[in-house]
C-alpha cells in the first residue's frame, strides 16, 4: 500500500496506470485508486493453526470515492479441521483533502461485513466500521496512519461491543523496484472477555510492472490472542481504466 507516492517516477507513457496497494498492512493508504481504475488485490497468509486467501476489489468511480468489496476466500482452521468461505466486506472511502506541502492526504471510510461465513467461522451478523486515514510523503519516507472504530453485533444479546483499530505504517524504497515496510497495529479490548491485540509486521515488495505489485512478509504477533508469527504473500494489479482507456 506504501508504493502509493513513492512508484510515481516509474510509469511510463506504454501504461499510465499505477497500482495504489492497500496490502500487504493493515494501514490503508489515504489516497484512492486512480479515477475510473478498477484494481485487484489477493494473497494467502499462513499461521500455524490457520490459513486464509483474502481479496480485494477497488473502483475509483469518482475523483475522489472509491468503492471496496473484499472477500474471505477460503479460511482453514487446522485446529479444529473445519475449512469454508469467510466474510464479505463492501464499503466506500472519501478522499477529502489531497496531500500539500504541510498537509497530509486525508479520508474518511464506511465498511459493513457481510455474514457469508457459517457460523462455525463467524458471527453471523452484521458489522460496521468507520475509519479516518491520513498519509505524507517525509522526503523518501511515506507514512500512513488509521483509526478505525468499530460496531460489533453482539451474537446472544442486543446491541454492539465497540472497539478501536489503530495502526501506522511505514515505507521506504530500497533499491530499483524493490520497497520495504514496517508496521504497528492493534486492536482494544472488544470486551471482559475478548481482549485486545498489538502486532508487529514487515514486508518488502517489488513492482514489477507501474500497474503490478508483488508482496511478501511476516506479521508477529506480541500481545493478546494473536498468532506468533504470520507469514504471508500476495499481488495488486490495476485491471482497467473504465472511463478513460486512451488517456495519456
Amino acid at each position: 500500500m506504501f508504493l502509493t507516492t513513492t512508484v510515481l517516477g516509474q510509469s511510463g507513457p506504454e501504461d499510465p496506470i499505477i497500482a495504489n496497494p492497500n496490502r500487504p498492512t493493515v494501514t490503508d493508504p489515504a489516497d484512492i485508486t486512480q479515477f475510473g481504475v478498477a484494481e485487484i488485490e489477493y494473497g494467502f497468509s499462513a499461521a500455524k493453526s490457520n490459513q486464509s486467501f483474502d481479496g480485494l476489489l477497488k473502483f475509483a468511480f469518482a475523483r475522489n470515492f472509491e468503492l471496496r468489496i473484499g472477500s474471505n476466500t477460503m479460511f482453514h482452521d487446522s485446529d479444529h479441521h473445519k475449512m469454508g468461505v469467510g466474510d464479505t466486506t463492501v464499503g466506500v472511502q472519501w478522499r477529502i483533502v489531497r496531500q500539500k506541502k504541510a498537509v497530509p492526504t486525508i479520508a474518511l471510510a464506511y465498511l459493513t461485513k457481510v455474514p457469508t461465513a457459517p457460523v462455525t467461522f463467524g458471527s453471523g451478523k452484521f458489522d460496521h466500521e468507520i475509519k479516518a486515514l491520513f498519509s505524507k510523503d517525509f522526503g523518501k519516507w511515506h507514512v500512513d496512519t488509521n483509526l478505525g472504530y468499530v460496531f460489533l453485533k453482539r451474537p446472544d444479546s442486543a446491541g454492539y461491543d465497540h472497539l478501536f483499530i489503530p495502526t501506522l505504517a511505514f515505507s521506504h524504497p530500497v533499491k530499483g523496484k524493490w520497497g520495504a515496510t514496517a508496521e504497528i497495529w492493534g486492536v482494544t479490548h472488544q470486551n471482559a472477555n475478548i481482549r485486545g491485540t498489538t502486532s508487529l509486521l514487515a514486508a518488502a515488495t517489488y513492482q514489477m510492472r507501474p500497474r503490478l505489485v508483488f508482496d511478501s512478509g511476516m506479521n508477529f504477533g506480541i500481545r493478546g490472542d494473536e498468532a506468533p508469527a504470520t507469514f504471508f504473500i500476495g499481488v495488486t494489479y490495476s485491471i482497467f481504466d473504465l472511463y478513460h482507456p486512451s488517456r495519456r
